[in-house]
């Protein structure tokens, strides 16, 4: 029997190593802790008690009913030093009860994200404690998400000592994910192996672009501009809802975000550049393909974005449940942004159709095609300004002419007038502006999938054909966020609001407008990217491969049969 080398037994030593940091990874939320209070013990309950929000309480009995999402207690009015709080109830939960406790201090005012500790009263206990910083405390902000009866609130003057217990319990938990951690890190490994394989460089498996992507590269540069814009679109958004309607600041704010409004129709615009061209596939084959690139992706951010939410904090079989229904009604409220995603989809479906209706189209039929897209764009979008409700509706008004649009402008009549696009399209985004001053009230009028932003994407294409030079070959940092640009559009709505705003208290309106706005887009977009980077390489590629594994199989079960 020849004996493992050394490489191989290195290899499985490390796998084995990451399968049991995974492992604790799993296990650490229900690790539970011991606490040890120095000091006094101090009533926080009765004396500071000042009002609830989404609550019902019973003063009497003190009976604490939730009647909405998001419920809150506060303590306020104190100047009190504390280390610590305990909530003890007056009966078990039978449910375990997620506990946020948002704290203001004298030297740092105000309640938000980046003041907060969390933990769980588990079911069948009374009591929690949550540890906190010590220092002088003027309000707390309890978050218990749950119906309850309260017996106490108390804090202690001293600091409280926190110790892990790992005892049975916690092991048996170890022990229950160490079968799905050693699968995990396996399909990891194998997964990148592949990749590895087929790139010849681990550099190149992570961050570079498979050499045999034939596409125009300057599409790259197309994608991580959709990707910036659309960062910038909701950072503006919300920063503008916060500023005075005057100043160079609000003015530079308000252009940056009217000049990024284009970025989904830009993205769908793209979408059908890339995948509406002529293409040896069949319709299943197609399907496989978007379903491994775009869906999985979708479904692995959303049940990340469900768990961020607590959405699984009921139990399994609810949870997965609530999740499913979720995911097939479409964008949530914690994750808008998704509905760009559900409207490609959407799309999807009917490109291997479209495909074929475009491969026959002449030039002729093909620029009526797109004359006609313009055209029910336009009436659609600007006779409501006449007083004029269009009664014509055209899916070729909205996403599926811009999608369609996209593809053209990759032929060779779209080249031709490169010059008149760029004109244009600088001509619509001064006119889009002009009518955000004018009619402030309705900014649909120019956001979208409307002429304005139409032509604009237009510009965009015809710009990045005209520097045909410059994007020859594959630039490697471009390479590296067009690669993840999917990524960060997903995933960059947490990034923003709760990471950089939240946790970072870095916003457009915080400090100087103009350093302000551009810190929050820029430290947005690399955040994500970062994550993206992460979150892709170690749980979207391996369902990806695993995927893609029995897409082959199938594959080569009907050629047999």
């Amino acid at each position: 029997m020849k004996k493992p080398s050394r490489k191989t037994i290195l290899t499985c030593s490390l796998l084995l190593l990451a399968a049991l940091l995974l492992d604790l990874f799993f296990a650490y939320p229900q690790l539970r802790f011991s606490y040890h209070a120095e000091g006094e013990s101090v009533d926080l309950f009765s004396p500071y008690y000042s009002y609830c929000l989404n609550t019902d309480f019973d003063e009497t009995n003190q009976i604490f009913t939730q009647t909405d999402e998001d419920p809150q207690f506060y303590l306020t009015g104190m100047e009190q030093t504390l280390g610590g709080i305990t909530i003890c109830l007056s009966e078990a939960l039978e449910h375990d009860m997620r506990v946020e406790v948002f704290y203001q201090t004298t030297d740092m005012p105000g309640l938000s994200a980046r003041k907060a500790v969390s933990t769980t009263l588990y079911a069948g206990e009374i009591s929690c404690n949550v540890k906190l910083p010590l220092r002088t405390y003027q309000a707390l902000r309890l978050d218990l998400d749950g119906s309850f009866r309260l017996d106490s609130i108390t804090g202690c003057t001293g600091t409280m000592q926190k110790t892990p217990l790992v005892d049975g319990a916690f092991l048996l938990v170890l022990l229950k994910w160490l079968p799905f951690s050693i699968v995990a890190v396996l399909l990891i490994f194998l997964a990148h192996r592949d990749r590895y394989r087929k790139t010849g460089t681990i550099v190149k498996s992570l961050f570079v672009l498979p050499e045999n992507d034939t596409r125009n590269h300057g599409y790259d540069f197309l994608r991580v501009l959709a990707a910036l814009m659309v960062i910038s679109m909701h950072a503006c958004r919300n920063a503008l809802a916060e500023m005075v309607m005057e100043g160079a600041g609000y003015h530079f704010v308000n252009i940056l975000f009217l000049a990024a409004l284009s970025c989904n129709t830009l993205y769908i615009m793209l979408s059908g550049a890339l995948l509406l061209q002529d293409r040896q596939e069949t319709v299943l084959h197609f399907y496989a393909r978007r379903f491994g690139k775009v869906v999985i992706p979708l479904l692995c951010y959303y049940v990340l974005f469900l768990d961020f939410n607590h959405i699984f904090d009921e139990s399994l079989g609810n949870g997965i449940l609530v999740s499913l229904q979720m995911i097939l009604s479409g964008a949530p409220s914690f994750a808008p942004q998704f509905w760009l995603v559900y409207t490609l989809i959407a799309l999807y479906l009917f490109t291997p159709f479209l495909r074929k209706m475009l491969k026959i189209l002449n030039t002729q039929m093909l620029q009526t095609l797109v004359l006609l897209i313009l055209i029910l764009n336009l009436l659609t979008s600007y006779l409501p300004l006449l007083g004029i409700s269009f009664g014509v509706t055209s899916s070729l008004a909205s996403w599926l002419g811009a999608y369609i649009l996209g593809y053209f402008m990759t032929t060779k009549e779209a080249a031709r007038n490169n010059r008149l696009y760029l004109h244009i399209g600088v001509f619509c985004l001064l006119l889009s502006i002009l009518m955000a001053y004018t009619i402030p009230e309705n900014i649909a009028y120019i956001s979208n999938c409307v002429p304005t932003t139409l032509f604009i994407c237009c510009a965009l294409f015809a710009l990045v054909r005209s520097c045909e030079g410059f994007f020859a070959k594959p630039h490697r940092i471009l390479g590296f966020f067009s690669r993840y640009s999917y990524s960060i559009i997903l995933v960059h709505w947490y990034i923003l609001f709760v990471v950089v705003e939240s946790h970072l208290g870095i916003t457009p309106t915080r400090g100087r407008i103009f350093g302000g706005t551009l810190a929050t887009i820029v430290l947005t977009f690399f955040l994500s990217a970062a994550y993206g980077f992460v979150f892709e390489n170690l749980v979207i590629l391996p369902l990806q491969y695993v995927w893609n594994r029995f897409c082959g199989w199938v594959a080569k079960a009907s050629k047999q049969a």
